[in-house]
Protein backbone atom coordinates (compact mmCIF):
# COMPACT_ATOMS: atom_id res chain seq x y z
CA UNK A 1 0.00 0.00 0.00
CA UNK A 2 2.54 2.53 -1.16
CA UNK A 3 0.01 5.02 -2.49
CA UNK A 4 1.30 8.61 -2.58
CA UNK A 5 -0.29 11.13 -0.26
CA UNK A 6 -2.95 12.31 -0.15
CA UNK A 7 -4.81 9.01 -0.24
CA UNK A 8 -7.78 9.70 -2.50
CA UNK A 9 -9.31 7.06 -4.75
CA UNK A 10 -8.76 8.01 -8.38
CA UNK A 11 -12.50 7.97 -9.05
CA UNK A 12 -13.07 10.51 -6.23
CA UNK A 13 -10.48 13.10 -7.26
CA UNK A 14 -12.93 15.23 -9.27
CA UNK A 15 -15.43 15.32 -6.40
CA UNK A 16 -12.66 16.16 -3.94
CA UNK A 17 -11.50 19.07 -6.08
CA UNK A 18 -15.02 20.51 -5.91
CA UNK A 19 -15.43 20.11 -2.15
CA UNK A 20 -15.74 23.19 0.07
CA UNK A 21 -12.42 24.31 1.50
CA UNK A 22 -13.76 23.86 5.05
CA UNK A 23 -14.37 20.17 4.41
CA UNK A 24 -11.02 19.59 2.73
CA UNK A 25 -9.28 21.03 5.77
CA UNK A 26 -11.06 18.65 8.12
CA UNK A 27 -10.20 15.48 6.19
CA UNK A 28 -7.20 13.37 7.20
CA UNK A 29 -6.02 12.20 3.82
CA UNK A 30 -2.69 10.94 5.09
CA UNK A 31 -4.74 7.91 6.17
CA UNK A 32 -6.14 5.40 3.71
CA UNK A 33 -9.87 5.63 3.06
CA UNK A 34 -11.91 2.90 4.74
CA UNK A 35 -15.18 2.51 2.84
CA UNK A 36 -15.78 -0.83 4.54
CA UNK A 37 -14.33 -3.09 7.22
CA UNK A 38 -14.89 -6.79 7.83
CA UNK A 39 -15.99 -9.91 6.02
CA UNK A 40 -18.32 -9.15 3.08
CA UNK A 41 -19.81 -12.63 3.50
CA UNK A 42 -20.99 -11.77 7.03
CA UNK A 43 -24.72 -12.07 7.68
CA UNK A 44 -24.87 -8.70 9.42
CA UNK A 45 -24.11 -5.39 7.68
CA UNK A 46 -23.62 -2.17 9.63
CA UNK A 47 -24.20 1.22 8.01
CA UNK A 48 -22.11 3.93 9.62
CA UNK A 49 -20.97 7.53 9.08
CA UNK A 50 -17.27 7.91 8.37
CA UNK A 51 -14.00 6.79 9.95
CA UNK A 52 -12.77 9.20 12.61
CA UNK A 53 -9.28 10.32 13.48
CA UNK A 54 -6.88 10.04 16.39
CA UNK A 55 -3.18 10.90 16.47
CA UNK A 56 -2.45 7.23 17.16
CA UNK A 57 -3.78 6.39 13.68
CA UNK A 58 -0.65 7.90 12.15
CA UNK A 59 1.60 5.53 14.07
CA UNK A 60 -0.05 2.53 12.45
CA UNK A 61 1.06 3.67 9.00
CA UNK A 62 4.42 2.24 10.09
CA UNK A 63 2.95 -1.18 10.94
CA UNK A 64 3.41 -3.70 8.12
CA UNK A 65 1.02 -6.16 9.77
CA UNK A 66 -1.72 -3.58 10.08
CA UNK A 67 -1.27 -2.24 6.53
CA UNK A 68 -1.35 -5.75 5.08
CA UNK A 69 -4.57 -6.51 6.96
CA UNK A 70 -6.07 -3.21 5.80
CA UNK A 71 -5.17 -3.98 2.19
CA UNK A 72 -6.80 -7.40 2.46
CA UNK A 73 -9.89 -5.66 3.82
CA UNK A 74 -10.00 -3.08 1.04
CA UNK A 75 -9.71 -5.89 -1.52
CA UNK A 76 -12.81 -7.49 0.06
CA UNK A 77 -10.80 -10.57 1.00
CA UNK A 78 -11.01 -10.24 4.78
CA UNK A 79 -12.54 -13.14 6.69
CA UNK A 80 -12.80 -11.27 9.97
CA UNK A 81 -13.20 -7.75 11.34
CA UNK A 82 -9.83 -5.97 11.41
CA UNK A 83 -10.64 -3.75 14.39
CA UNK A 84 -11.52 -6.71 16.61
CA UNK A 85 -8.09 -8.30 16.16
CA UNK A 86 -5.97 -7.25 19.14
CA UNK A 87 -2.76 -8.66 17.63
CA UNK A 88 -3.02 -6.73 14.36
CA UNK A 89 -4.19 -3.63 16.20
CA UNK A 90 -1.21 -3.52 18.58
CA UNK A 91 1.94 -1.70 17.49
CA UNK A 92 4.76 -0.17 19.51
CA UNK A 93 2.81 -0.91 22.70
CA UNK A 94 -0.26 1.09 21.64
CA UNK A 95 -3.72 -0.07 20.60
CA UNK A 96 -5.28 1.20 17.42
CA UNK A 97 -8.11 3.67 18.20
CA UNK A 98 -10.34 1.68 15.84
CA UNK A 99 -9.91 -1.39 18.03
CA UNK A 100 -10.74 0.60 21.15
CA UNK A 101 -13.88 2.05 19.51
CA UNK A 102 -15.25 -1.12 17.97
CA UNK A 103 -14.61 -3.40 20.94
CA UNK A 104 -16.62 -0.98 23.10
CA UNK A 105 -19.48 -0.66 20.65
CA UNK A 106 -19.76 -4.38 19.87
CA UNK A 107 -18.94 -5.62 23.36
CA UNK A 108 -22.37 -7.13 23.99
CA UNK A 109 -22.04 -9.21 20.82
CA UNK A 110 -18.85 -10.87 21.99
CA UNK A 111 -19.86 -14.32 23.14
CA UNK A 112 -17.27 -16.58 24.81
CA UNK A 113 -14.52 -14.28 23.47
CA UNK A 114 -15.65 -14.97 19.89
CA UNK A 115 -15.18 -12.04 17.54
CA UNK A 116 -18.51 -10.97 15.98
CA UNK A 117 -18.64 -11.53 12.22
CA UNK A 118 -19.97 -8.25 10.85
CA UNK A 119 -19.33 -6.04 7.83
CA UNK A 120 -19.29 -2.26 8.25
CA UNK A 121 -19.90 0.25 5.44
CA UNK A 122 -19.19 3.96 5.86
CA UNK A 123 -21.39 6.63 4.28
CA UNK A 124 -18.22 8.65 3.55
CA UNK A 125 -14.95 6.66 3.36
CA UNK A 126 -12.41 9.34 4.28
CA UNK A 127 -11.21 10.03 7.81
CA UNK A 128 -12.10 13.27 9.53
CA UNK A 129 -11.70 14.75 13.00
CA UNK A 130 -15.24 16.03 13.21
CA UNK A 131 -18.33 14.53 11.62
CA UNK A 132 -20.16 17.84 12.07
CA UNK A 133 -18.00 19.42 9.34
CA UNK A 134 -18.77 16.49 7.08
CA UNK A 135 -22.51 16.77 7.74
CA UNK A 136 -22.61 20.51 7.18
CA UNK A 137 -20.44 20.74 4.08
CA UNK A 138 -21.20 17.44 2.35
CA UNK A 139 -23.91 15.17 3.68
CA UNK A 140 -26.63 17.80 4.15
CA UNK A 141 -25.83 19.09 0.67
CA UNK A 142 -26.20 15.52 -0.62
CA UNK A 143 -22.67 15.43 -1.96
CA UNK A 144 -21.76 12.36 -3.97
CA UNK A 145 -18.54 10.46 -4.59
CA UNK A 146 -18.08 8.20 -7.58
CA UNK A 147 -16.96 5.49 -5.14
CA UNK A 148 -20.43 5.59 -3.56
CA UNK A 149 -21.76 3.50 -6.43
CA UNK A 150 -19.63 0.54 -5.38
CA UNK A 151 -20.65 0.60 -1.72
CA UNK A 152 -24.28 1.12 -2.74
CA UNK A 153 -24.03 -2.03 -4.84
CA UNK A 154 -22.69 -3.96 -1.83
CA UNK A 155 -25.70 -2.87 0.22
CA UNK A 156 -28.16 -3.73 -2.55
CA UNK A 157 -26.61 -7.19 -2.87
CA UNK A 158 -26.91 -7.63 0.89
CA UNK A 159 -30.61 -6.76 0.67
CA UNK A 160 -31.11 -9.20 -2.19
CA UNK A 161 -29.42 -11.86 -0.03
CA UNK A 162 -31.76 -10.96 2.88
CA UNK A 163 -28.92 -10.05 5.20
CA UNK A 164 -29.50 -8.18 8.44
CA UNK A 165 -28.77 -4.47 8.02
CA UNK A 166 -28.24 -2.30 11.09
CA UNK A 167 -28.21 1.47 10.53
CA UNK A 168 -25.86 2.97 13.10
CA UNK A 169 -25.58 6.57 11.88
CA UNK A 170 -27.12 8.93 9.30
CA UNK A 171 -30.33 6.94 9.02
CA UNK A 172 -32.30 9.46 6.95
CA UNK A 173 -29.40 10.02 4.57
CA UNK A 174 -28.95 6.29 4.06
CA UNK A 175 -32.66 6.07 3.25
CA UNK A 176 -32.24 8.73 0.56
CA UNK A 177 -29.17 7.04 -0.83
CA UNK A 178 -30.43 3.43 -0.95
CA UNK A 179 -33.87 2.91 -2.51
CA UNK A 180 -36.15 0.58 -0.52
CA UNK A 181 -33.84 0.51 2.51
CA UNK A 182 -36.39 2.28 4.72
CA UNK A 183 -38.94 -0.48 4.18
CA UNK A 184 -36.46 -3.37 3.98
CA UNK A 185 -37.78 -6.32 5.99
CA UNK A 186 -34.47 -7.13 7.66
CA UNK A 187 -33.67 -3.56 8.68
CA UNK A 188 -32.73 -2.67 12.25
CA UNK A 189 -32.21 0.88 13.50
CA UNK A 190 -30.97 2.12 16.86
CA UNK A 191 -33.02 3.68 19.63
CA UNK A 192 -30.24 6.19 20.25
CA UNK A 193 -28.27 7.10 17.11
CA UNK A 194 -26.10 9.41 19.23
CA UNK A 195 -24.84 6.38 21.14
CA UNK A 196 -24.22 3.76 18.51
CA UNK A 197 -23.68 0.74 20.70
CA UNK A 198 -25.08 -2.53 19.35
CA UNK A 199 -26.83 -3.64 22.53
CA UNK A 200 -30.10 -5.30 23.43
CA UNK A 201 -31.54 -2.01 24.69
CA UNK A 202 -30.47 -0.05 21.62
CA UNK A 203 -31.95 -2.08 18.77
CA UNK A 204 -35.44 -1.91 17.39
CA UNK A 205 -37.26 -2.24 14.10
CA UNK A 206 -38.31 0.80 12.13
CA UNK A 207 -41.97 0.14 12.87
CA UNK A 208 -42.51 0.34 16.63
CA UNK A 209 -43.12 -3.20 17.84
CA UNK A 210 -41.65 -4.57 21.08
CA UNK A 211 -41.91 -8.22 20.10
CA UNK A 212 -40.16 -7.63 16.80
CA UNK A 213 -37.51 -5.61 18.59
CA UNK A 214 -36.82 -8.53 20.92
CA UNK A 215 -36.77 -10.89 17.96
CA UNK A 216 -34.27 -8.65 16.20
CA UNK A 217 -31.83 -8.75 19.10
CA UNK A 218 -31.97 -12.55 19.06
CA UNK A 219 -31.54 -12.43 15.29
CA UNK A 220 -28.36 -10.36 15.64
CA UNK A 221 -26.91 -12.61 18.37
CA UNK A 222 -27.60 -15.73 16.34
CA UNK A 223 -25.85 -14.43 13.23
CA UNK A 224 -22.59 -12.94 14.54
Amino acid sequence: MNSPQPHIANCDVAAFNNMPVELKKSLKLELFPEPFIGNPDAKIYLLNGNPGFHEKDIEFLKSTKYLEALQTTLELKAKSFLYLDSDTCTFNNIMHPGYEWWTRHLKQLTISKKRPDVFNIEYFPYHSENMNDLKQHWIKKEGKLDSDAFTNELINKAMTADKIIVVMRLRDYWYKRIPNLETYSNLIVLNNPQSVYITENNVKVFFEDVKKSNDNWNKIKNNV
